[in-house]
């Protein structure tokens, strides 16, 4: 990561708060660090309730975390909320899972790359992961 002359991130301003790059985007290096993090570590989870639970449990931290990213975090989180109430408490079908891990990996690798892009394109994101339904 860039550091500028007085030690900070270089997507930081003298507050600490991210700086907005030329092309409009909301989202600073850092944050695509950390949606890169989130793919990374789902990527090598099972298949599994407690994967969902667990990414939940990350997401919701991340969006308090990370206030000015909230709205991608909690998204995300109410994106899988329904399907953690349907298979709680009930055995979880192995085909269900399987497509179900690789449309939530799809969708938040399709986060991940939206932090690079413009304004619009970020926007356009975020609806298009509010309108996700897995079941």
């Amino acid at each position: 990561m860039l550091r500028s002359r007085f030690a900070r991130p270089a997507d930081r301003d003298f507050c600490g708060l991210p700086v907005r790059d030329t092309f409009g985007r909301f989202f600073s290096h850092g944050e695509m660090k950390h949606m890169s993090e989130l793919q990374s570590w789902l990527s090598t989870q099972h298949h599994g309730l407690r994967t969902y639970k667990s990414l939940k449990q990350k997401l919701i931290g991340r969006a308090s975390a990370d206030p000015e990213h909230a709205a991608l975090y909690r998204l995300l989180a109410s994106m899988i909320e329904p399907y953690i109430d349907s298979f709680d408490e009930e055995p979880l079908p192995v085909d269900v899972a399987d497509e179900v891990f690789a449309r939530v990996l799809d969708i938040v690798r399709y986060a991940e790359d939206s932090v690079s892009r413009g304004a619009a394109d970020q926007i356009q994101a975020l609806n298009k992961v509010a309108a996700v339904e897995l079941i």
